[in-house]
């Protein structure tokens, strides 16, 4: 994890090696510019443990925790500005609804069993 992209990498206690293979996420943390001294934001980062995304939805700028959920389905997002010009314009912090997709249940269920299933 750097400042402008993360791995996402699946791994089960049943794999018969220890690698892991990774994917690589773009993160936008140049759209917290302006927005270091927000209390909402500062909470996330602190929250996470810096384990978190940075990502434009519509006219939001959305902070994920990424220490739970699927990518991109996180449970945990929330809206902390909105795009401004020039600058992001502050709102009061709320959390996004979490996003499921079941059909990816059996995917997940066959990786457990499979390293060579890809979710």
């Amino acid at each position: 994890m750097n400042d402008h992209y993360y791995h996402v990498g699946y791994y089960s206690l049943l794999d018969d090696s220890d690698e892991i293979r990774t994917t690589r996420i773009a993160s936008a943390p140049e759209l917290l510019t302006g927005l270091e001294t927000h209390w909402p934001v500062q909470r996330l980062q602190w929250f996470t443990h810096g384990f978190y995304s940075v990502e434009q939805e519509g006219d939001g700028i959305v902070i994920s925790d990424l220490r739970m959920g699927l990518e991109p389905e996180y449970v945990f997002r929330f809206k902390v500005a909105t795009i401004g010009n020039p600058h992001p314009q502050l709102v009061t912090s709320t959390q996004l609804p979490a996003v499921r997709n079941w059909d990816r249940l059996p995917r997940l269920w066959q990786r457990i069993w499979d390293a060579e299933v890809d979710i």
